[in-house]
């Protein structure tokens, strides 16, 4: 199957060119920009990491950094789930402010934390 038959487009006459010179207005976006767009959520993020609850997530989240990616602590940690940058790095997290890398990575650690102190939320949120 091409991706034409994937369009359902049975030949070149069905695609409408009909106003391809018409003026494009120049807009602060790239292509690539265009392509790398993502309408996953955090709350997407949040319910498909690993078999932590996900409202002790969104708690970590909301304590560490208010839900903001961007930040970086006076310590250093970074992101979401505000983690330091060797402990992203055991995490397999490669950017730390990417929300699905960090979050993941924050689920992988609390989740660790949980196991370590047989599921003392208490003592793995004191640990985190």
């Amino acid at each position: 199957m091409n991706i034409a038959e994937i369009l359902g487009i049975s030949s070149v006459s069905d695609v409408n060119v009909t106003n391809q010179t018409e003026n494009v207005e120049n807009t602060n976006e790239d292509f690539a920009s265009y392509l790398n767009a993502s309408t996953t959520t955090m709350d997407d993020i949040f319910n498909k990491a690993y078999n932590v609850p996900v409202a002790l997530l969104k708690a970590i989240a909301k304590q560490e950094s208010n839900f903001d990616p961007n930040a970086t602590s006076s310590s250093g940690a970074q992101g979401v789930m505000q983690l330091m940058p060797a402990t992203a790095a055991s995490l397999g997290v490669t950017n730390a402010y990417d929300p699905e890398q960090n979050i993941m990575g924050g689920a992988k650690y609390i989740s660790q934390l949980l196991d370590k102190y047989d599921g003392d939320t208490t003592l793995a949120l004191a640990a985190y």
